[in-house]
């Protein structure tokens, strides 16, 4: 197991930077990097301060430990675009899957001097797209 942080998941967790809840989120709402080409990942949790998101890096590049990323719903086409994040926890998963060895990265993120619009609508897609509520 690989973690550029070096951290255990427990020692993560007794180190969480968010106040707020997370949320599990439905399965429809995805984080999408731009670059070349289109490339998605699962978000695990939400909260206006942050997020979890997985992703297959034998398909997609690693992310940068800065970057923009958008909420997509998969389902009824609604984005929110370009939001800041910085990278603060990933670390690699290991697993074979119809006997083929995959690789999943499993990041946590903070958003970063996100504009006050940004903060409505972020609240707005948690609110809507939260399986706790």
């Amino acid at each position: 197991m690989f973690s550029f942080l070096n951290k255990s998941d427990d020692a993560a967790k007794n180190n969480d930077r968010r106040k707020k809840n997370r949320n599990q989120i439905q399965h429809t709402l995805l984080v999408r990097f731009n670059g070349d080409k289109l490339q998605f990942g699962k978000i695990t949790d939400i909260s206006p301060e942050g997020l979890g998101f997985s992703y297959n890096s034998n398909w997609q590049k690693f992310v940068d430990r800065t970057l923009e990323i958008d909420l997509f719903d998969c389902l009824h086409g609604k984005v929110l675009e370009r939001l800041p994040i910085r990278v603060v926890r990933n670390k690699t998963d290991s697993r074979k899957i119809g006997g083929q060895p995959l690789i999943i990265m499993n990041n946590g993120a903070s958003f970063e001097n996100l504009s006050d619009d940004q903060e409505k609508i972020l609240d707005f897609f948690i609110d809507q797209y939260s399986l706790e509520q």
